[in-house]
């Protein structure tokens, strides 16, 4: 009985592993590897050449293009401008031409995709991702 116990507590852990490993997300400078959770991104910025991600505790430069960088990220982000991806699980309100997020940024949101953005964000509150 107790072999089952540790065996279903390993498997219980490496599930739990598994998820927490989904939730992180790798970011390469020329000198350093970033590794960041995906909801400590308030979100991400095209700036000339460079790719900004911006957190709570730095802003990171990385060179790419936004399309991997959106790739690499999925569900819970959302390009709200061509040169935007912003974290819905940090929005804090929105109107037809921006987004204000939890840490006080105000992101500009294209006229283009208000509709579709307020689909994606309604579909992302129903499904319980906040």
């Amino acid at each position: 009985m107790k072999n089952l116990q540790i065996a279903v507590c390993d498997y219980e852990k490496n599930i739990i592993d598994s998820l927490a490993r989904k939730q992180i997300i790798l970011f390469k400078t020329r000198q350093k590897t970033y590794t960041l959770r995906k909801n400590d991104i308030y979100y991400i910025e095209n700036q000339l050449k460079k790719i900004v991600i911006h957190t709570a505790i730095e802003n990171i430069e990385v060179y790419g293009s936004m399309k991997d960088i959106e790739e690499k990220l999925d569900d819970g982000f959302y390009r709200c401008h061509r040169g935007y991806l912003v974290n819905m699980a940090h929005i804090r309100a929105y109107g037809s031409s921006s987004i204000q997020l939890t840490n006080g940024d105000n992101i500009f949101l294209s006229k283009d995709k208000y509709g579709d953005f307020e689909n994606a964000y309604m579909t992302y509150l129903q499904d319980g991702k906040l």
